[in-house]
């Protein structure tokens, strides 16, 4: 059910990239969300601490520096926007972090891009869904799998 973003924005956190380098849970449905990426029938967003947290997990999972320069150069070539938060995107995160306690920061700001670029966070973060999805602009990556098993 990954076609129900084409042509939109979606913004992706690293919940949902490291599908992309690391077999998991919905790794497939990244997969094919990745290609419409390259194919240019969906663009992928992220904030720049993406790159921190992706590194994080793929220091840890891949221990070489071959595998780190690999997830790097993969990363590179998949084309993902990566944008520094404006004032306004970084004030949002606050607002939704005011709102409730539970949330880190780091999802409030890619919630809060989605907001800003009229997008949809789509997260793997099944908990953060549940307590955040009433403010709107978020997916859960399951719902993906749900819908496409539907059918």
């Amino acid at each position: 059910m990954v076609h129900k973003f084409y042509h939109q924005c979606v913004v992706v956190d690293n919940s949902v990239l490291i599908k992309g380098f690391i077999v998991e849970e919905y790794s497939q449905i990244v997969y094919e969300l990745l290609d419409m990426n390259l194919k240019r029938e969906v663009t992928l967003l992220a904030p720049t601490i993406l790159i921190y947290e992706f590194f994080n997990i793929i220091s840890r999972a891949y221990q070489s520096f071959d595998g780190i320069g690999y997830a790097y150069e993969k990363l590179k070539n998949l084309n993902l926007s990566l944008i520094d938060p404006s004032d306004e995107i970084l004030m949002y995160a606050s607002d939704y972090l005011f709102k409730n306690k539970k949330i880190s920061y780091y999802d409030a700001v890619y919630h809060s891009l989605a907001k800003e670029m009229n997008a949809t966070f789509l997260t793997a973060d099944k908990k953060y869904y549940d307590q955040m999805k009433k403010e709107g602009n978020v997916e859960w990556l399951g719902n993906l799998a749900k819908n496409s098993k539907k059918k």
